[in-house]
């Protein structure tokens, strides 16, 4: 049945433009709504229904752009934020091709790392394997230009020598665009991270031309960008692509940035000339002092905030308040992905890796999908320093790069009170340094009060299984039962109240597929607790002399910890890198 891009639901648009540079009738316009994002708006009455706008949705084709399966959503998100499902159109076209920048290496193909940690877990992904690289751009100068090791550049230079084109974000007056480059003098303004949505303007079918004249070409875009073109070209495999994501935090809105740009110049009563959002005169660390902004206006002043809680808008993009709808539950959060070669980003925690790498003047993590990747980055071997090392332990300190953003309901008050207040009313209301650092020690006390919170659960369910097992332990010992074996029965009533309340309740597993396992699991770890009870009621009982009808409930407290621990961090475990 043929379909029209129709928006429906704003958490499942990411704004990619596929489906607007790929419409033949151009009857797709990309409009700003009410919170500056763009959204596709369709002339039904110029549609051919072709279906052309549909197949190209990297949203409604998820199934088909990244084979990954290594996917987490938040438990705790409010608003409209939701999981994407399954692609809502059949296909026979399988994804087969890598496409991000960052990475050169696609999941599935072989590992020159000497590491044996894998990428996930379940269909396939046991065969398949992320190669990981810690980088420095050998150019120190580039190096500094760059946010973190100037692994892009590298990248973007050889293309260019080969006589490629580059396609990037750069920052136009307070709008950011993605742009085209064969000069690698262009590559100055492609440095640098831009902490905005992106337009991608009509690049996608700019690529497709370029592609068919045989020559490379290097995009660098957010995940959805990136898989955005991949849909776009039809999921097919050029051999002459290169594409480039990054570990992506979340998009601000563009309206909401230019908005800033425009209160800098009123305050200043001068135009913003050049604009940075992080600068590294102060070093590279994981403090985030080198995210401040920097910026130079027209009658000369420059300012430089620093540390980042200085600048307004960053407070506002750290917090949370101002990402897009899709950003809160990111379907490109996966692992291995199919639909780049490269995924780059700081390599925070490298000091206790590889220390030799941090210099404090940055350091990337490269990781690659592709063979193709993996290959042409032996070719840029003289201008990047690159150092393998573990997938796992590499991406510890990158939580994004399988999490969402938790979509907070301040965020749709901050949007509310944009719309009908201007500017001014949300950046003294919501961007101030005090409300995100007041923000930011309650989501700290909030996760420690929520393993709180689940601890006390368990020893709720816990006294429950104490009732059930010393229940069943006397009734035994009253006929005359021996005391190991009543407890054994004991044992084995709790463990079954365990698991249901333990599942349902308190670590909430909503893996339906693994509550055998997790039952096996559970059964395992009630086992080893049963086996410490059973020496310690020897013990107390034997050598001890205590009364056999108290002993259990002094090894309660060598039990319930154990309990806890294994319940948690191995029976109900999160599907997420350890």
């Amino acid at each position: 049945m043929n379909k029209l891009i129709l928006i429906e639901d704003k958490s499942k648009c990411t704004g990619c433009n596929a489906c607007m540079q790929i419409c033949p009738a151009k009857c797709i316009e990309m409009k700003r709504d009410a919170e500056g994002f763009w959204y596709p708006v369709a002339d039904k009455d110029k549609c051919l229904k072709c279906n052309a706008c549909v197949n190209a949705c990297p949203v409604i084709n998820c199934g088909k752009v990244h084979s990954g399966n290594l996917h987490l959503s938040n438990e705790n998100e409010t608003g409209d934020a939701k999981t994407i499902r399954k692609n809502e159109t059949e296909s026979d076209e399988k994804a087969g091709c890598g496409n991000e920048t960052e990475s050169d290496e696609k999941a599935g193909c072989g590992n020159e790392n000497e590491s044996d940690d894998k990428a996930g877990c379940g269909n396939g992904l046991e065969q398949c394997k992320v190669l990981a690289y810690g980088c420095r751009n050998r150019d120190e100068d580039v190096r500094y230009k760059s946010s973190s090791g100037g692994v892009f550049s590298a990248f973007a230079k050889e293309i260019i020598e080969d006589g490629g084109v580059v396609f990037a974000c750069v920052l136009k007056g307070k709008k950011a665009v993605i742009e085209k480059t064969c000069d690698i003098s262009g590559l100055e303004a492609m440095r640098g991270s831009k902490y905005v949505q992106c337009d991608t303007q009509n690049a996608y079918s700019e690529i497709k031309e370029i592609l068919a004249s045989n020559r490379k070409v290097l995009f660098v875009g957010t995940p959805c960008q990136t898989a955005g073109l991949y849909s776009f070209l039809g999921y097919r495999e050029y051999p002459n692509l290169f594409t480039m994501d990054f570990i992506c935090h979340g998009v601000p809105s563009p309206k909401l940035f230019e908005d800033y740009v425009d209160s800098i110049e009123s305050k200043n009563k001068s135009k913003v000339t050049s604009f940075k959002f992080r600068n590294k005169d102060k070093g590279w660390s994981q403090t985030g002092l080198q995210l401040g902004t920097y910026y130079e206006l027209k009658n000369g002043k420059t300012v430089r905030n620093y540390p980042a809680f200085k600048d307004r808008y960053m407070n506002a993009f750290l917090d949370d308040v101002a990402l897009r709808p899709s950003c809160y539950d990111c379907r490109f959060k996966s692992i291995p992905k199919s639909y780049a070669d490269y995924t780059v980003a700081d390599f925070w925690g490298i000091s206790k890796i590889i220390p030799e790498l941090n210099d404090k003047k940055g350091t990337s993590l490269l990781l690659v999908h592709s063979k193709k990747g993996e290959e042409y980055l032996k070719e840029i071997a003289e201008a990047l320093e690159a150092l393998p090392v573990g997938f796992k332990e590499s991406v510890k300190r990158n939580p994004p790069l399988l999490k969402s953003a938790v979509r907070y309901k301040r965020r749709d008050r901050f949007f509310e009170d944009y719309e009908k207040y201007g500017y001014d009313y949300v950046e003294k209301k919501y961007m101030s340094a005090f409300k995100w650092g007041t923000h930011k020690a309650f989501s700290v006390f909030g996760s420690i009060w929520k393993r709180f919170e689940q601890f006390i659960k368990f020893g709720i369910v816990g006294i429950s299984n104490t009732v059930i097992c010393l229940a069943v332990y006397y009734l035994g010992l009253l006929v005359g039962i021996d005391y190991r074996i009543s407890y054994t029965l004991g044992f084995l009533a709790s463990v079954c109240n365990a698991f249901y309340w333990n599942n349902k309740y308190v670590f909430k597993n909503k893996q339906e597929k693994s509550i055998l396992k997790a039952f096996a699991k559970v059964f395992a770890s009630y086992g080893l607790s049963f086996v410490i009870s059973i020496i310690l009621m020897n013990i107390f009982v034997e050598l001890l002399h205590i009364p056999s009808v108290i002993a259990p409930l002094l090894k309660l407290v060598v039990t319930i910890p154990i309990n806890f621990v294994l319940n948690k961090v191995w029976a109900f475990k999160d599907k997420k890198i350890k």
